[in-house]
């Protein structure tokens, strides 16, 4: 499943017809990384995450509140709850 995130991301790509080349150079990570992260071939990671808080400031509300759930998630999962 790919994060919300980063299907927001893939529209503003979209949108402003930018090229995976144009969106990994503001990500500051390479273009084959972007192109696995947005397909999903690879989870999202820090470095696509950083690069969201740093090049797409309007994902910051968006992010906040993914990696604030994501946290929620990974607590209820270690502490064995449903």
């Amino acid at each position: 499943m790919i994060a919300k995130p980063i299907q927001q991301l893939a529209q503003i790509q979209k949108r402003d017809k930018l090229s995976d080349r144009q969106v990994a150079e503001r990500l500051g990570c390479s273009r084959v990384l972007w192109q696995m992260t947005r397909t999903g071939r690879v989870p999202l990671g820090h470095k696509v995450i950083l690069g969201i808080f740093q090049g797409f400031p309007e994902l910051h509300t968006s992010m906040s509140v993914f990696l604030a759930n994501s946290a929620d998630e990974s607590s209820k999962d270690a502490a064995g709850v449903s």
